[in-house]
């Protein structure tokens, strides 16, 4: 298998496991948000009509992480490299990973919030404007883990490795290894917090709604708690940019 083969396979691992692992919180979230609304308009006909608009808005946001994986797997398969060598490859591969892993827990973390907002909005359909707010907010937090994936992948996808000719394994391999670990770290690093961040906002948003006259306190907590979960994928994002950009 010549070079240039060995990153074409490359570049299609990495797309398939961009849209194969992204596509799975997203798929799971969505059922959530439509499993409670379908519940709430069980229990609350009534307010059917209310509970249709906001599960659909709650999916279309939830739908995002998944968009994301879509578009870089089609960069994957598509990006012209100015450098072609097997360096690249390892980073094709771990741009795939990063943002395949990155999208799982923010995709299920999107429809939790959701589906608790319309959980919220059949016990208490007054107060749907509130639960609606407090969701779009909730699942705006639980994304921003999938955007730091998304930028180290759109970093090894474009960024140029080179080892000025030196193809040899002992000159090429702790390369790789960093790149494809910067991809896993990012990614990985990255489903954790997506879904510790989305109990605060699904709480939030279901709170929110149930008890309307403390929703400046729920919020102000969830904001808090959201922000705290976060900082571990904050860790895995600086280490997967040492990995990339630290001399050997």
């Amino acid at each position: 298998m010549t070079v240039n083969e060995f990153i074409h396979l490359a570049r299609l691992v990495g797309a398939a496991s961009g849209i194969g692992l992204g596509a799975v919180g997203a798929g799971i979230g969505l059922g959530y948000a439509a499993r409670e609304a379908a519940r709430g308009m069980a229990r609350q006909p009534a307010v059917s009509g209310n509970l249709f608009r906001s599960m659909l808005l709650g999916q279309a946001i939830t739908e995002t992480p998944s968009i994301f994986a879509l578009v870089m797997s089609v960069l994957l398969i598509f990006a012209i490299s100015s450098q072609e060598n097997i360096i690249q490859a390892a980073a094709l591969m771990g741009a795939g990973l990063a943002i395949g892993l990155g999208a799982l827990g923010s995709g299920f973390g999107s429809g939790y919030v959701a589906g608790e907002a319309c959980r919220s909005i059949a016990v208490n359909p007054r107060a749907s404007n509130r639960s609606m707010v407090t969701m779009l907010v909730g699942q705006a937090l639980s994304q921003t883990t999938v955007i730091y994936a998304l930028v180290i992948a759109l970093i090894l996808c474009f960024k140029d490795f080179d080892y000025g000719g030196d193809q040899s394994v002992t000159a090429v391999l702790p390369m790789m290894a960093r790149l494809l670990g910067a991809g896993i770290s990012v990614g990985a690093g990255a489903i954790g917090p997506g879904l510790g961040i989305s109990l605060a906002g699904g709480a939030g948003a279901a709170t929110a709604g149930r008890f309307p006259e403390q929703s400046a306190l729920i919020t102000r907590t969830m904001l808090i708690g959201a922000a705290v979960s976060e900082t571990t994928s904050i860790y895995a994002l600086v280490v997967s940019l040492l990995l990339v950009f630290l001399p050997s």
